[in-house]
């Protein structure tokens, strides 16, 4: 696995879940994302071979990014400049370096409403 620096992961994102919370005024449930904890990231570039070979598969509209290890039970949602990503896939470093970093996939969740949707 390709070795990072600290001082390469300079972006912040919020790792967490979404939790049905009531609002107090409708008593109507809604969604809510529920910040567990945050981590420093730096995104992966992609080439265009590595593009070209993702068109047409479920990994084609994804990102990826790179944060240090750390234990992820209870999180499949990332929060990125106040929009929400789903955690497709995650690949931790396993090796018994001192600074270990994890890959994970995101997706984008698609809300009803959206401009997309």
């Amino acid at each position: 696995m390709k070795t990072y620096q600290p001082y390469q992961l300079t972006n912040v994102c919020l790792l967490g879940t979404f939790k049905s919370i009531t609002n107090k005024f409708t008593g109507v449930s809604v969604p809510t994302f529920v910040k567990a904890k945050e981590a420093h990231y730096v995104q992966l570039k992609r080439t265009r071979s590595q593009k070209y070979s993702l068109v047409g598969t479920s990994l084609a509209d994804t990102i990826e990014i790179v944060i240090q290890h750390q234990n992820l039970d209870n999180i499949d949602t990332v929060q990125l400049n106040r929009i929400d990503y789903d955690i497709s896939d995650n690949s931790p470093d396993d090796s018994n370096e001192y600074l270990t970093y994890d890959i994970l996939t995101l997706k984008k969740i698609e809300k009803v409403g959206d401009k997309s949707g």
